[in-house]
Parts: structure tokens; sequence; C-alpha cells
């Protein structure tokens, strides 16, 4: 973004392109450009506004606290925001800022505000619009075999390569599997490339010699990283299920993963960049026989808001049990 439209940043800091945007091209256009996951909360002091957004599936947190007199509040977690009470005379309501929006308000003289417009500013099925700043250029239409891979490898290590922007340490999950082994070896080759002034580490969960610890400990040593070992009973995970659901917010299986459990290890190490790995081509046994479903982001599903953010609101209906589960991927 800095090369592409000139800008001067002046702290080494990723967020500050931000403001860079929003001073050229005003609130629309700079969420628009921004290309990852992210969540924001922009206070314009001069114009006496505030604004907020999230990227367009939802993958970051941010919930609001809102009152009808224009008493706001904006956390990343709603526990946030329960026991806030002051400066209240209506009753508030919490939820979360919609993906793939952003909210303006007017911030009035004594501090509370009032919503101008929620605006969407890019849908999943568009094209997006920080596609202008990529530099891969056009890639070669065809669904012949030689160019699909062709294209998937150049998505796919561009991808991992956009992660080494970070200012922050980079880390890499990994089970072992074809996706994080993918993950882990690209980033180590990339690292090397970019000459990191540090080595790439890696992390794995599980018991003790089961197989995703003993397959991650092979890929390790293939590659090179500074491996980690989680080793934790079943014991300790069913003890971990409490605390797993109060940072998550949520009894969705699907959503409690182990790297909850994992990440007092990973911060303990200094990696607070993460790069995760996923099912690509849908191959767990709980997508295995799923009927396909139209693409809705499930962030913006009426139903996976009811029952994955616990909001408890009349309008969300519960999830009915046939549908608490992963249908082909979505």
């Amino acid at each position: 973004m800095n090369k592409k439209f000139g800008f001067k940043p002046q702290m080494a800091v990723d967020g500050e392109v931000l403001l860079h945007l929003y001073d050229r091209f005003g609130i629309k256009k700079m969420a628009a450009l921004l290309d990852g996951v992210f969540a924001f909360i922009l206070l314009d002091t001069e114009k006496k506004k505030v604004f907020v957004g999230r990227d367009t599936y939802g993958v970051k947190p941010l919930f609001k606290l809102s009152t009808d007199d224009g008493f706001l509040a904006l956390c990343s977690e709603a526990k946030g925001l329960t026991e806030i009470t002051h400066a209240m005379t209506s009753p508030a309501s919490i939820e979360q800022v919609l993906p793939g929006h952003f909210e303006e308000f007017d911030l009035k003289q004594n501090g509370k505000v009032s919503s101008v417009q929620m605006e969407e500013f890019h849908c999943c099925t568009d094209g997006p619009e920080h596609a202008v700043c990529d530099s891969l250029g056009t890639l070669p239409s065809g669904f012949d075999e030689d160019t699909v891979k062709s294209n998937i490898r150049t998505l796919f290590e561009n991808a991992v390569k956009k992660r080494l922007m970070a200012q922050r340490r980079i880390g890499c999950l990994l089970s072992g599997g074809l996706d994080s082994s993918l993950v882990a070896a690209t980033l180590m080759k990339l690292a090397k490339e970019e000459t990191l002034p540090y080595k790439i580490q890696t992390f794995s969960i599980g018991s003790e010699d089961s197989p995703d610890i003993l397959a991650a400990r092979k890929v390790a040593a293939y590659i090179g990283s500074e491996h980690h070992e989680v080793n934790f009973s079943a014991e300790e995970g069913i003890r971990a299920v409490e605390e797993v659901i109060f940072h998550l917010e949520t009894y969705d299986i699907t959503t409690m993963n182990i790297e909850v459990f994992i990440s007092r290890c990973i911060l303990h190490d200094g990696t607070v960049l993460m790069l995760p790995r996923d099912v690509w081509y849908l191959g767990f046994n709980l997508l295995t026989n799923r009927p396909s479903l139209p693409v809705v982001p499930p962030s913006r599903d009426v139903w996976y808001l009811g029952f994955n953010l616990l909001t408890n609101r009349p309008s969300l209906p519960v999830v009915p049990p046939q549908q608490r589960c992963v249908v082909s991927g979505l």
C-alpha cells in the first residue's frame, strides 16, 4: 500500500496505513483496500467521527455495546462489555459489528454518539478492491490440470509471503498432516529468502507419541524449524473445556479447537503471529458425504450469530440440532 500510493510511514506499525488510506480516500475505500483479516476503530477528532469495521468474513471479532441515548463501548470480546453500567440511562444491547461493513458515528460534545450510517464495503462474491495492490498480476485462465496446479502454487505461496510483512515474530501450527506441513515448509523457504532475523518456530499438540506428534516431529526435523511440543492427557483436556468456552465465547464443538490449549506455550516462547492450517479440499471425516449448500459466510448467517455469539436475543433463533455441524466446509 505504501509503495502503491506513495505513503511515507512514520512508525513501524502495519496499522498506520489505515490513517493514510482514510485521509486520502475516505472510510469506505479505506476499508475496501485492506487485504487481510482485521477489526478497526478509527477516531477522527477533527470531524468528530467514530468509525468501526470488520473484515469480509468476520475472522477478527469486534463487539459493540450501545444504548438508545448514545452510549457506545467496543471490545474484541463480548465478555469485556457485560459489566459496563456507568453513564447509562437506558437498557444496553451487545451485538457484533457486521462483517464486511463499516459503521459511522457522530461524536457529541458529551462523549456520546449517534449512528449516521452502516454500509457494506465488500461482499465475498465481488472481486476485492485491494487486488490493484497485489503483485501477482493476472493469473492464467483455464481449467486444464497444469494451469490449475500452477495457479494454486502461486496463490498459496503469495498468501504465506504476505504474512511475512508483520513486525511481530512469526510461527506456525504443525500437525504433520498435508496442509500444515505445506504451510510450514513454505514459510521456512520464504523466511530464508526474506532473511528474517529469527528462526521460525513450529508448535504441535497432542498426547505423547500420538500420530500427529510423531508426524509433526518428522516434518519439523526435515524443514529445520525450532519445534515445540505440548503434551496433554485426556483428563487435562477435560479440565480445560470450561476455560476454552470462556475464552472463545461458544460451546460450538467445531470451533473449540485445541489451538486454544496451545496458545500459552506460543505466547511464552515469544511468537505472537501464527500461520494456521486449514482443510483445502474438505478431507476431514467431519465433512464426508455432506451435501453442498448455498455459500453464505457463517458470520453473516442469523442462526450462526444466535448460536455462536450467545447473545440470547429473541430475534435470533436457536440453531436446530441437525445444523450444528460443518456442511461442505461451511
